[in-house]
């Protein structure tokens, strides 16, 4: 049955609110984890680069979060496009491989080929391997896959289908890249609390106050911004409109002003309390683009430092794009292009491996 316009918004509501409960059960388990160390995802260590990252649709986000996660620690890593595993052959593949995919989408197959490569594959999914299910089920092929030695991290929530957007799975599956680079579970304890208070706080403004969508553009200072992939392409699906970019806040400058200027558009400001060298930045910006046809709108992470301000960020997002659902009541349920995606989306081979 086709969802209502109207109920998109109030289902994307509810998934929010249940967000919450999913980051809070990822940290139990893993904290339960912690004392059997046969159960527990190893994190990853030096001795695992370099290591492949790669994920499609919205778990490209938390790839390239885990990417910038185990960068800071000086891991060598890199996030590779799922297209690079369509060839046969891998020239010089990392040590490590970790694919992101929620619930194991047929294009996720392509780099499973190429698991024995490497020495070492752990899956970020939703899926459950289960052994004895249906020879031809993804959990089925999934298990076959953990009796070869690749690592399944299993997240919630189990089901998150009827959208375009996922709002659950991509954070949760964020969380388990921090989990995934080392960051101690009692550094991460916090996160569900803050983020349930971020969302519950009504936004100070709205995306679109007069119900005119406009261009966006998400401003971050340094490497961060390289963290930030999954806030821009969760506006990209959310509200079907042009990608928006994330700029950094010097070389928007060079370019980006230009192209900016005689139009009306959104800037979103990543800023973070603990970087305080960026606020005279983030003021001259605001210098900058003072002119009426320009919004600046301040999104602050005060309470988590370094790349864990991704979560306060996501959920500031998260509550500015739940406001524009309600006003521009973008067809989610029945997107442009639904089902002709198929020589694209349906091109990877049945299995999840070759045999």
């Amino acid at each position: 049955m086709k969802v209502k316009a109207i109920d998109i918004a109030q289902l994307v509501a509810e998934r929010l609110g249940a967000l919450p409960a999913c980051l809070q059960s990822l940290l139990h388990t893993q904290s339960l984890c912690e004392q059997d160390t046969g159960k527990r995802i190893r994190p990853i260590c030096v001795t695992d680069g370099p290591v492949w990252v790669t994920g499609g649709g919205m778990s490209e986000g938390p790839a390239h979060y885990l990417v910038s996660l185990l960068s800071a620690q000086g891991i060598p890593a890199a996030f590779i496009p799922l297209s690079e595993f369509v060839s046969d052959s891998l020239p010089q593949p990392g040590r490590t491989l970790v694919l992101f995919s929620q619930g194991l989408a047929p294009n996720a197959r392509f780099p499973l080929r190429h698991h024995r490569a490497f020495a070492r594959t752990v899956i970020v999914t939703s899926v459950t391997p289960i052994p004895d299910a249906q020879t031809a089920s993804i959990p089925r092929q999934l298990a076959d896959l953990v009796a070869q030695g690749i690592e399944p991290f299993v997240v919630p929530p189990q089901q998150e289908s009827g959208l375009l957007l996922r709002v659950i799975g991509p954070t949760v599956q964020a969380l388990a890249a921090a989990i995934l680079a080392g960051i101690p579970i009692s550094q991460l304890l916090h996160i569900p609390i803050t983020y349930q208070q971020q969302l519950a706080s009504d936004p100070t403004q709205a995306l679109f106050p007069d119900r005119t969508p406009q261009r966006l553009a998400l401003i971050a200072g340094g490497r961060y911004g390289a963290a930030c992939f999954g806030l821009r392409w969760k506006l990209l699906e959310g509200l079907l409109l042009a990608d928006p970019p994330i700029y950094d806040l010097l070389q928007i400058a060079h370019g980006p002003l230009q192209s900016l200027w005689n139009q009306p558009a959104v800037l979103l400001l990543l800023e973070r309390h603990d970087a305080p060298h960026e606020e005279a930045l983030y003021a001259r910006l605001r210098q900058v683009f003072s002119m009426p046809r320009h919004r600046v709108l301040s999104l602050r992470a005060q309470t988590h430092r370094g790349l864990l301000a991704y979560f306060e960020h996501a959920a500031l997002l998260d509550a500015l794009l739940l406001s524009a659902l309600r006003t521009l009541a973008p067809p989610l349920d029945r997107w442009p292009g639904q089902g002709l995606d198929g020589p694209l989306y349906d091109l990877a081979p049945p299995h999840l491996c070759a045999r």
